[in-house]
């Protein structure tokens, strides 16, 4: 298992799972501290933003 740190101001996307269904929004853009997000070994897409998260379309 890997650890991505998101830190205070960024937003984390993590989008997979068995049938890439699963999706999973870390949202720190307003926070003062980071956080570590544990990322499965068996693969995902990884978005990692220095502002707001895109709207999903």
């Amino acid at each position: 298992m890997t650890d991505v740190v998101v830190a205070a101001g960024q937003c984390l996307i993590v989008e997979g799972g068995p049938s890439w269904d699963a999706r999973t929004v870390i949202d720190r853009t307003a926070a003062a501290t980071g956080v570590l997000h544990p990322i499965d070994d068996w693969g995902a897409r990884v978005q990692l933003h220095d502002d707001a998260c895109p709207d999903r379309s």
